[in-house]
């Protein structure tokens, strides 16, 4: 079996995807109890990315209110 070329992409987004999470789960800081481990990451990903999302609309809301002070 041969390496498809069409998977060439997927592959890259998912390394992109993979490591968004493993930053947004904090695996990156020696205090996490699974740290250095992209183990688990695909099965909570989503869930990553929408907490992620809401802090950062947040985020906007705050700077936008602080900004018409």
């Amino acid at each position: 079996m041969t390496y498809k070329t069409e998977w060439i992409a997927e592959d890259k987004q998912r390394g992109i995807d993979m490591d968004r999470w493993f930053h947004l789960d904090k695996r990156h800081l020696k205090g996490h109890k699974m740290h250095g481990l992209y183990t688990g990451l695909g099965a909570i990903g989503h869930r990553l990315d929408k907490k992620n999302e809401l802090e950062t609309r947040m985020s906007n809301a705050y700077d936008k209110l602080k900004k018409c002070k």
